[in-house]
């Protein structure tokens, strides 16, 4: 959580949970929020590898999602190429052993 949106919810909040007001400013920070092109990409690669563990079959949890992730960023795989079958099965091949 960036740390003005973490302002915001100490600002509205004691020891109990958010109001709807602090819930209504954090969706309307998030979006009006940028996003730069390598947070974008980061995005898009874990949307690809949660598609790639669906595609065979995994299980979807944060640890097999970031094994995809990261096995793509070490083959060096283009996020608009992994979902290309050659790659979703050897992207897949750490979740499924």
């Amino acid at each position: 959580i960036p740390t003005a949106w973490e302002n915001v919810i100490r600002a509205d909040q004691d020891e109990r949970a958010p109001l709807a007001e602090t819930l209504q400013k954090l969706r309307q920070l998030h979006a009006t929020t940028r996003v730069n092109p390598p947070m974008r990409e980061s995005i898009a690669r874990v949307r690809n590898s949660i598609e790639c563990l669906r595609l065979v079959h995994c299980q979807i949890t944060p640890d097999t999602i970031e094994m995809v992730a990261k096995a793509s960023i070490k083959e060096e795989v283009r996020v608009a190429e992994m979902l290309l079958p050659e790659w979703v099965v050897k992207l897949t091949e750490g979740t499924r052993r």
